[in-house]
């Protein structure tokens, strides 16, 4: 039986050792993290093309477990003056998305998953390199090495699969700013049920049923804060109160990442023997609040690819063919610059996005060269 090595037990990671078990493949993910991730990287949704995706591979109840509906979305002026609202991701048809989840919830409830399914996750495994051509072989750097037909890099923004793939690759810029985010039950937030507020300035923020509200903002500059006070600093003379209410806020939580990107679009995802998926492939921007669903879709994509095409080089070709043009026009339209509530509004048009919240995995469609 073929067998994969997958490196990062990630969304991406363990979201690929599930889809290639359902397409008949076995794989062992190795995970750098000695017992996790923790809380690496902000909260996000999972929106409907999501869903899908983890419908398709059945693992969508785990994460619905895990998560609540955010059905809405409603765009503030820096007055706080609701300008443009409407459903969250079109009025798409679905009746569990999108989902607002921690990402190490999201990334526990697909680990938890894949081993209630008889998967395999070895942890404390940092790759330092590959290969081979019949077979291939990992080394790790505690010495120690794995084999089997092929390897899938879910090994995220600071890839070592992209750079074994190609050592030309571009390498990860860092945008100049670093997203706090962070918990809050302090009832002085406004909350709105079921809804995502974007308040222009740069505050985004949703509350869960329970009253937990989810928050996140850009922050000029990279170090190690602090955070609350640089963002008071940055809204002190805001003339809306929500951004201030939710800084001066009692938070359980504070925390922050430093948000990269890739220059250009990454020419080679894949070699002979290996793959990758997700911010491996492509890193979307966190305004777009897909980095999570277009991951599902490639680890699902990639292994319906597997599944059909019994060349394996031919089958990673296929599967960037699928993919590489959707991930570039995710990055076009998040790359666009938004500076006035009528650009806001304009981009919230829900046919400017519809395209990526329609679509749809057929599971038991053949995939074709």
């Amino acid at each position: 039986m073929t067998h994969a090595l997958i490196i990062g037990g990630g969304i991406a990671g363990a979201a690929t050792a599930l889809a290639l078990g359902k397409a008949g493949v076995t794989s062992t993910v190795y995970e750098a993290y000695p017992s996790g991730g923790d809380d690496v990287g902000a909260w996000l949704m999972v929106m409907h093309n999501g869903m899908d995706a983890l419908r398709a591979i059945d693992a969508d109840r785990p994460v619905i477990e895990r998560s609540f509906r955010t059905t809405n979305v409603e765009y503030l002026d820096p007055a706080d003056t609701i300008f443009a609202s409407g459903p969250l991701g079109t009025g798409h048809p679905d009746p569990d998305g999108p989902r607002t989840i921690r990402r190490a919830d999201l990334y526990r409830a697909l680990q938890g998953e894949l081993l209630r399914r008889g998967g395999k996750i070895e942890h404390g495994k940092r790759l330092v390199s590959a290969a081979g051509s019949d077979r291939v072989v990992a080394t790790f750097a505690d010495g120690s090495t794995a084999e089997g037909d092929f390897l899938v890099g879910a090994d995220g923004v600071w890839s070592t699969t992209r750079n074994l793939i190609d050592p030309e690759a571009p390498q990860p810029q860092f945008t100049g700013l670093t997203l706090v985010y962070g918990y809050s039950r302090d009832t002085s937030i406004p909350i709105v049920p079921d809804t995502c507020r974007l308040v222009a300035g740069g505050v985004v923020y949703t509350t869960s049923p329970d009253n937990e509200t989810f928050w996140a903002s850009g922050v000029p500059g990279e170090g190690d804060g602090p955070w609350l006070k640089a963002l008071a600093a940055q809204f002190a003379d805001a003339p809306g109160e929500v951004p201030r209410r939710i800084v001066g806020a009692e938070h359980e939580e504070v925390l922050a990442t430093a948000i990269h990107h890739l220059p250009e679009q990454l020419p080679h995802w894949h070699n002979a023997r290996m793959a990758l998926v997700g911010d491996a492939a492509h890193l979307s921007a966190t305004s777009a609040a897909q980095g999570a669903s277009i991951a599902l879709e490639d680890s699902v994509i990639l292994a319906m690819c597997v599944r059909d095409i019994p060349d394996l080089e031919q089958a990673f070709a296929t599967y960037q063919r699928i993919r590489a043009p959707r991930a570039q026009r995710l990055a076009e339209l998040t790359a666009r610059q938004v500076r006035t509530p009528e650009e806001a509004r304009d981009n919230a048009r829900p046919e400017v996005r519809a395209w990526l919240y329609e679509h749809e995995i057929h599971w038991n469609e053949v995939i074709k060269p």
